[in-house]
């Protein structure tokens, strides 16, 4: 008989974790506390002071958002998926029965002997495989600055001072007060989810086939006969 021992590639559907980087929007709402400055001009009720035409200015605070781009970077453990290649063994065995046979003066006597002869040969299997890898994604997002820029607001009253400096009869008030904005940016998210992949392995397999087989040899009797001729006698051997 014949016996083959090959490797043969097995693969299979398994569920593994992959992640990826998904963009995400967000918008949500800041508010903060501001103080603002507010400001009038004292009037004399004597109506014999000069009137006069001054410009009173408030200091009102206002909120700007400031947009800009920049880089990020997150790390995420990713799947990847490589070529593996493995040094395996295909072995053949041929096992047979030797007839072996001896002579000697008379006959011929054999009997039979089992041999195996075996051969190997050496082959490299291509896999896939997968490996988790830590690696770092980047992507450009948009990042919000809330700033609070001091805003004048002037006006021009007339009042009546009887004093030189008229300036001198301003009267300021610091008021708080809150603002709220919405504030729009965007982040990286990471995103894990299952996923189907196909893994191959070098599996063994064994078969045997069985021959049929005769083998033949001519084997050496030796034959004696008495042969009789008128009272005498006499043996004759022949193969």
């Amino acid at each position: 008989k014949t016996c083959f021992t090959q490797f043969d590639k097995k693969c299979e559907q398994l569920p593994r974790e992959n992640c990826t980087v998904i963009p995400i929007h967000q918008s949500q709402v800041k508010c903060m506390n501001v103080k603002d400055k507010l400001c009038h001009m004292k009037s004399d009720d004597d109506k014999y002071c000069p009137q006069n035409t001054v410009t009173v200015c408030n200091t009102l605070q206002q909120t700007q958002v400031e947009e800009t781009r920049t880089e990020k970077c997150v790390e995420i453990d990713v799947l990847q998926e490589y070529k593996h290649e493995e040094v395996v063994e295909d072995v053949t065995c041929k096992f047979s029965l030797d007839l072996i046979c001896h002579d000697s003066y008379t006959q011929t006597t054999c009997h039979q002997k089992p041999t195996e002869n075996c051969h190997k040969t050496p082959r490299k299997v291509r896999l896939m495989k997968h490996r988790t890898e830590r690696k770092k994604v980047c992507g450009q997002v948009t990042v919000s600055e809330e700033k609070v820029i001091p805003e004048p607001v002037c006006r021009d009253v007339k009042v009546r001072s009887c004093k030189g400096n008229v300036k001198k009869d301003e009267k300021c008030t610091v008021q708080e007060r809150e603002i709220c904005l919405t504030v729009k940016s965007e982040d990286l998210e990471v995103e894990c989810g299952p996923v189907q992949i196909t893994e191959c392995v070098a599996q063994q397999s064994h078969q045997c086939l069985q021959e049929k087989k005769e083998k033949c040899e001519m084997l050496k009797r030796t034959k004696t006969e008495m042969v009789c001729e008128e009272g005498n006698y006499s043996e004759i051997s022949y193969l």
